[in-house]
């Protein structure tokens, strides 16, 4: 049937006008990538009804991107063969998925335009796009006033895609803009535009001739109005006369001309079209949600504080990403300018500059929390008011002294005092809020849920109550299987198993573990011989009963008190006892105990060195392989020759020889992992594994152990490790070089195996939280368990169908911690589902802890006072001490606080007694705040490492790290700490750093040269010192 010659101009235009904002519309389409359903609507157009599904899936299936998918997708949408109803479909489709869209209300009105010689563009559009020269059109419109505003706005989107400007498709996307802007500014705007085409060229006057016949007299008589303008409105003053208006100077008043401008409303197309320009509209992709996440955000988007919790996999970080934009739109409507905080990242970052620039910031919650410490520029003080939406990610993590917490308090401080005019908005999100440490019933589960409430100011808990059903189908529960362990039966359930494998000494394995026995017994012997000689007393230690789990390695929760004497050592050395005792020894016991020379204690200190590493090569056989063991300790007794003594030297030697020939390759636990890597490549060659281990030394070592393997290489199964960036302890046991990587290279290995050129990615706690790879369909947790929230979180890296999470162990202990998790999460969801069902008794229990939250604040602020008060009083003078060698470092007198978290040491000769040396480029980039280098005792024989440099408003100031120090008080009595917060809590508060020490630090003769290796600043000149320094 032939088709109506006005209809199908009426198509043409249609359709030109969608092609205009394709750019735009693209961007509208990819969310439907993951969400098909989203697009009822478009169905309507294609074939079958399931193709947007279909196209997803295909898509998906190649591993393209949702570009890939958009770009498919608006291809068949325009080969629809129902043309007719193509605009007005997708018009219907922009409404539905984008509250008040900006690109609906302008094709809406753009649409009305099409009776104005718009309609030549429209039935043109492929000559305008070929003849068009932007930058020609753009600089003749620049001569008139009214379209300066909208040369500027498009010439900055030229600007801010330079780099793509040589590609002719984005060439043609910047026409686009030209082409469906200027014409529309006003009704006689299109003159002006066609005489801009009409500078473009030979080709570009004869298509302007031809649409518009003797367009350059009409044009000129258009020009000439404009000189002389009828129809023109002036604003004056009340007062002024109609007289003076008309015979004196009207130059200085605003006008309008009703022939080119509008009225100046908010709701006119020119002024819409305009705005697009300014926010970069075709930029924008919208948000998508689905019903269960639009009921997620319900209350966010009232303005109410309020935690959202859902299953891993659910997508909070879109719930998070609307309720962000949702509340940037609804500030920018009021006038209010937005600030959003989210607290998650982690980052070396000038806070306080990025916070100015920025209109959402991701950092973490002590870089927050160290700015709001910050005193020394008191006219710059930073408050929380700044901010007027706080996102806390992991949420859960809102208790007692964590960071978040400890940034809550300001704000429960200001809210009690009526600081602020306004508060932000606290958003939490977490998968799993817990039931805390000890609780062991509902009423107990329920009190921890209401402390994290009031401790975030949150009355409401926001779960997915209605849309259940279509929660599960985009995040399938997975529930825990029977975990059987007589007769260390394997049991292969569903969903999540315990494989628990024999760990029985026999072979190599045995004769490796008793020669490192032997060693730790010959060094022992060492020690108490030294002590003897001098007289040192040793008392004996009273045994505990021996653990079931000989093998156990996992230390248990909290220390015993500290013996007041050295001891005698435990019997089995394989125990956690031993590490205990190990422990006690060398961080407390020895370097508070009066020995006769600091020569001794330098041997002693250096045995329990020894030993430290004996025990952790046992950790490492037990995990993985006696060759792993070996090497493991090799490496580090070959770094402490330089400063062991001769005896320690040969005695080493001589074990080294005997443990090179016992070492072997095999483990029954690496066995079953790789019968498990095997089996899954079998069912699914495409799969992804996530192997979660306790440290990131057994992660480095386990991923380097697979990849020896000659079976998996086989089948193409490769792995790499994974491990958190921030090291900051001076004596971290994971502190191998080999085991650093920075950020780049952490997102470069994440992105390799989400590509599946790695299949196995071994992680420590790192990738429990925010770790989303589609594929990931095996997560094993290796000898390696923890609490009921972790067990939620490890538990949903698994993302693809059929996932399965199976724990591999040889200890009973860990089996029954997984059991405990099980009982815990039940517990929790019990108690969530009571506070969804009595939402006001939530309120009430909240309100309640709310009072005594803001009582104990001030309890403990008067009583911290109190204690300043107190040791101003005494003045006692502490000396800090080396803890291996009892070098002086400084005195109490000289320590200073910098924002409530760093002690910098203040005193200039403090420079002379340290060696310093600067930190790698990836050390730096892991490191917590701006730490730039590393500071050594100087003493004879001793080069311990005993602190940290960092900067200070651009100056290097050393910090010194709590446990490897002594303090000294004024009676010669020495005192160990693991924190320095002990130390404000039972000897000295410091004084807030000022500007003063920064210049006396700086000016000081071995002020230390060392900068930034970072390269956004210049390049590190490592460890030196001014000209003095010999």
């Amino acid at each position: 049937m032939q088709i109506p010659i006005a209809q199908e101009r009426e198509s043409l235009q249609f359709k030109s006008l969608l092609r205009l904002w394709e750019v735009e519309i693209k961007k509208r389409l990819a969310p439907l990538f993951a969400n098909p359903e989203s697009g009822r609507i478009l169905s309507e157009l294609l074939s079958p009804s399931s193709f947007i599904a279909d196209l997803a899936n295909e898509i998906a299936s190649q591993e393209l991107d949702q570009t890939i998918f958009a770009e498919q997708l608006w291809t068949a949408i325009m080969k629809t063969p129902l043309q007719t109803s193509l605009f007005n479909t997708i018009l219907s489709y922009l409404h539905e998925i984008e509250e008040n869209s900006k690109i609906h209300y302008i094709l809406l009105e753009s649409n009305k335009k099409r009776l104005t010689k718009f309609r030549l563009i429209l039935e043109n559009l492929d000559n305008f796009l070929k003849y068009v020269i932007t930058d020609i059109v753009l600089d003749f419109l620049d001569t008139i006033e009214i379209y300066r505003d909208y040369v500027k706005g498009i010439r900055d989107e030229f600007k801010d895609r330079s780099e793509e400007l040589n590609n002719e498709l984005s060439r043609q996307e910047m026409n686009c803009m030209l082409l469906r802007t200027i014409p529309l500014v006003s009704p006689l705007a299109m003159f002006d535009f066609l005489m801009g085409v009409f500078n473009c060229g030979n080709e570009a006057i004869a298509l302007v001739n031809k649409l518009v016949p003797g367009f350059e007299r009409q044009w000129a008589q258009h020009d000439a109005e404009r000189e002389n303008p009828r129809g023109t409105i002036f604003y004056v003053s009340i007062d002024r006369s109609a007289a003076d208006l008309f015979y004196n100077s009207r130059d200085t008043l605003r006008r309008i001309n009703l022939n080119w401008e509008d009225l100046p409303t908010e709701n006119t197309l020119s002024r819409r079209l305009l705005h697009s320009l300014k926010t970069h509209m075709h930029q924008e992709s919208p948000i998508i949600l689905r019903e269960y996440q639009r009921e997620l955000c319900t209350q966010a988007l009232r303005g109410e504080n309020v935690i959202i919790t859902a299953p891993t996999g659910s997508g909070k970080t879109i719930v998070a990403a609307f309720i962000i934009k949702s509340h940037l739109d609804v500030c920018a409507s009021t006038g209010k300018h937005a600030k959003v905080a989210s607290a998650c990242g982690d980052d070396n970052v000038p806070l306080r500059e990025l916070i100015a620039a920025k209109d959402v910031l991701v950092a973490t919650p002590q870089l927050i929390v160290n700015l709001l410490n910050d005193t020394l520029d008191p006219r710059r003080k930073f408050e929380l008011d700044e901010f007027t939406m706080i996102i806390f990610d992991e949420c859960h993590k809102t208790d007692k002294k964590d960071p978040y917490n400890m940034l809550m308090r300001f704000y429960h401080k200001a809210k009690t005092t009526g600081s602020y005019k306004w508060y932000p908005q606290i958003i939490g999100l977490t998968a799993s809020l817990g039931v805390g440490k000890g609780s062991k019933n509902d009423v107990a589960a329920l009190q921890h849920i209401v402390e994290i409430c009031a401790n975030l100011d949150c009355k409401e808990i926001s779960l997915v109550q209605k849309n259940k059903e279509e929660l599960k189908k985009f995040s399938p529960v997975t529930p825990d299987g029977k975990i059987f362990l007589s007769n260390f039966f394997y049991f292969n359930g569903k969903f999540s198993d315990l494989k628990f494998v024999p760990n029985p000494p026999s072979g190599n394995r045995f004769d490796y573990i008793t020669t490192t026995a032997e060693l730790m017994r010959v060094i022992e012997e060492k020690i108490i011989k030294d002590l003897r000689d001098h007289n040192v007393p040793i008392a004996e230690r009273q045994q505990n009963p021996s653990s079931p789990d000989l093998m156990l390695l996992e230390m248990e929760e909290g220390l015993r008190a500290p013996a007041k004497c050295i001891t005698q050592p435990p019997s089995n050395k394989l125990d956690c006892e031993y590490q205990n005792w190990i422990s006690e020894h060398k961080n407390r016991i020895v370097p508070e105990t009066s020995l006769p020379s600091d020569d001794m204690k330098l041997r002693v200190m250096e045995g329990f060195k020894c030993l430290d590493y004996c025990f952790r090569s046992v950790d490492v056989h037990n995990n993985l392989t006696s060759d792993a063991a070996f090497r493991y300790l090799d490496s580090r007794m070959t770094k402490m020759l330089a400063e062991i003594t001769p005896e320690m030297g040969q005695i080493w030697s001589a074990f080294r020889v005997r443990l090179n020939e016992k070492k072997c390759n095999t483990n029954p636990m690496v066995d079953a992992l790789i019968e498990e890597l095997t089996k899954q490549h079998y069912e699914k060659s495409d799969f992804r594994a996530i192997t979660f281990v306790k440290t990131r030394r057994n992660a480095m070592l386990l991923a380097k152990l697979l990849n020896e393997k000659a079976e998996l290489a086989a089948l193409g199964i490769q792995s790499e490790f994974i491990a958190g960036l921030n090291r900051s302890t001076a004596s971290s046991d994971d502190s191998d070089d080999d085991t650093t990587v920075n950020r780049n290279e952490q997102q470069e290995k994440l992105a390799r195996f989400k590509d599946g050129q790695t299949k196995v990615l071994v992680a420590t706690s790192v990738a429990e939280e925010g770790l989303d790879i589609a594929k990931c369909n095996l997560v094993i947790k290796y000898n390696y368990a923890t609490n009921e929230i972790a067990h939620v979180q490890r538990r949903g890296r698994g993302r693809a169908e059929g996932s399965k999470c199976i724990l591999i162990t040889y200890n009973l202990k860990l089996k029954e911690q997984e059991d405990k998790n099980v009982l815990k999460e039940r517990l929790m969801n019990r108690a969530l589902n009571y506070v969804q069902n009595d939402k006001r008794d939530l309120e009430t229990r909240v309100i309640k802890q709310l009072e005594e939250l803001n009582e104990g604040i001030r309890i403990e602020d008067e009583l911290t006072r109190e204690k300043i008060a107190k040791f101003a009083d005494k003045n006692d003078n502490y000396q800090i001490l080396c803890k291996k060698c009892n070098g002086l470092l400084t005195t109490s007198k000289y320590i200073r606080i910098h924002c409530k978290a760093q002690y910098v040491v203040a005193e200039p000769e403090f420079w002379k007694r340290i060696r310093s040396e600067g930190m790698t480029l990836a050390e730096q980039e892991n490191a917590k705040f701006h730490l730039i280098g590393k500071i050594f005792c100087k003493s004879e024989n001793c080069g311990e490492c005993v602190g940290r440099i960092i900067i200070v408003k651009s100056i290097n100031m050393p910090i010194l790290t709590a446990e490897m120090l002594i303090i000294s008080d004024p009676n010669g009595v020495k005192r160990t700490v693991k924190k320095w917060k002990e130390v404000t809590k039972k000897y000295f508060v410091p004084e807030d750093l000022r500007t003063v020490d920064l210049k006396l630090m700086q000016e000081a003769s071995f002020y230390p040269e060392i900068q930034s290796a970072r390269p956004d600043r210049p390049e590190a000149s490592v460890g030196g010192f001014r000209a003095q320094d010999s």
